[in-house]
């Protein structure tokens, strides 16, 4: 028997692995962020941009934003 918790990761993990289904995850992001607070900054899309393009891992873009300086 499976565990549920693969089950429920194993379709988000394959959508990491394409350019298509990386820019469909950050579409969705975008798509939710807009008209409010947390809508993306210009760093923010650049570096989204570089990881949809898989120049940068997830965990990349991550570390990156956590490092920067709140505006």
């Amino acid at each position: 028997m499976k565990d549920a918790l693969s089950v429920h990761v194993a379709p988000q993990a394959s959508l990491l692995a394409t350019e298509h289904g990386r820019q469909h995850l950050v579409t969705v992001t975008r798509r939710i962020a807009q008209g409010t607070r947390l809508m993306l900054k210009a760093y923010e899309r650049t570096l989204l941009d570089q990881f949809v393009r898989g120049n940068l891992t997830l965990d990349e873009v991550i570390t990156r934003l956590e490092a920067r300086e709140p505006e």
